[in-house]
């Protein structure tokens, strides 16, 4: 049992070397993906970002002081309207509750269509 031991414990030591030196293999076989050596874009490369040339202009960041923001607005009358129920209603088929959770507003902006004119000339 003692020699049992002392083979673990010795075999127990060289691991961490071992691991190591597979680390070390590991890196020199595949080395790290950039824009040279792949199809990477070059906004991930592993370049460490450099401090900005700008001067700092001691003013505080955002709008004025006193500035009315703008935000979009709540509709009060929608153009259409979904109900979304939980599918644990739908499958036991009880009655949903009079409460609403929520109402979110979403806004799509229409597609943009083109328009052509044709001009007569005589």
């Amino acid at each position: 049992m003692r020699e049992m031991m002392a083979v673990l414990t010795q075999t127990n030591k060289q691991l961490p070397l071992t691991i190591a030196e597979q680390t070390v293999r590991l890196e020199q076989a595949f080395p790290s993906k950039n824009r040279g050596n792949s199809s990477l874009p070059p906004s991930l490369d592993m370049v460490p970002r450099t401090k900005s040339l700008r001067p700092p202009s001691g003013k505080k960041k955002g709008g004025p002081s006193g500035h009315a923001g703008s935000t979009l607005k709540f509709s009060p009358s929608s153009d259409f309207t979904e109900d979304i129920f939980p599918e644990a209603w739908v499958a036991c088929g009880a009655a949903p509750p009079s409460i609403l959770a929520a109402y979110p507003q979403v806004v799509d902006i229409p597609a943009v269509r083109p328009v052509s004119t044709q001009y007569n000339i005589f």
